[in-house]
């Protein structure tokens, strides 16, 4: 149903990329990620609609990763059976080894310096296709300070080495306009600004959760563009 319903609104590629499954839990916030028992299932059935609508619309099945030193060997077991990998980091790790899951805890800057060095290492790795919300460290935060200014020119740094884009996330947007937020940290006008000034390659994306998101995408694009300053997200190199 889900790929009929891009289809019927026009996409000719599409790219499945579900929360990756966790052998054991480091993200402890509800329905965010399938289970591990879930996986073959998940590829499965995204490898079905590929065949069924092989004709019709291309499909990729993927998985949005977090990096950690610790998940490369089941990413090196897995990554052969997919197309693709995103990175959403929403994690880091404190140098006491306790994790802070973003949004369940305030990032203090110490953490966003963390942040954008596994950001940064999973590019460099080869690890993943494009960079999720590379500014999620702005979630729940209005002030961009010099930390956040060094993490976002790390990434954009990244970005330009790698040749990996970064993702204009399309959610936050989606839900402003829909009544479902008050105001957006993430994007992030100051984050996309200092990307401007680099030219970094980019990609919008959708971050489907919710069915109307897919037909309401231009006019979530246009609010990112108000949003992020339409003279910064121009001097970007959209890459798709």
């Amino acid at each position: 149903m889900i790929s009929k319903y891009y289809l019927d609104n026009g996409f000719e590629t599409i790219a499945f990329t579900d929360h990756t499954p966790q052998n054991h839990v480091i993200d402890p916030r509800q329905t965010i990620r399938m289970d591990s028992d879930q996986l073959e299932d998940y590829l499965t059935s995204i490898h079905h609609l590929k065949d069924q609508y092989k004709d019709q619309i291309k499909i990729h099945v993927g998985l949005e990763v977090e990096y950690l030193p610790e998940l490369m060997g089941f990413y090196d077991r897995i990554k052969d059976r997919l197309d693709l990998m995103i990175l959403g980091q929403h994690f880091v790790r404190r140098p006491d080894g306790e994790l802070i899951v973003m949004g369940s805890e305030k990032l203090t800057d110490q953490d966003v310096d963390l942040y954008a060095d596994l950001v940064v290492q999973a590019m460099d790795l080869g690890l993943v296709r494009i960079v999720a919300h590379p500014d999620y460290y702005m979630l729940n935060r209005t002030t961009f300070g010099p930390a956040q200014q060094k993490a976002a020119r790390k990434i954009c740094e990244a970005s330009l080495r790698t040749g990996i884009p970064l993702e204009v996330n399309l959610l936050p947007p989606f839900k402003l306009n829909h009544g479902k937020l008050n105001q957006v940290t993430y994007p992030c006008k100051a984050f996309w600004q200092i990307a401007g000034e680099y030219g970094v390659p980019a990609v919008y994306g959708l971050d489907t959760h919710h069915l109307p998101q897919i037909d309401d995408v231009q006019a979530s694009i246009q609010t990112a563009r108000e949003l992020l300053g339409t003279e910064n997200l121009d001097r970007l190199h959209f890459v798709c």
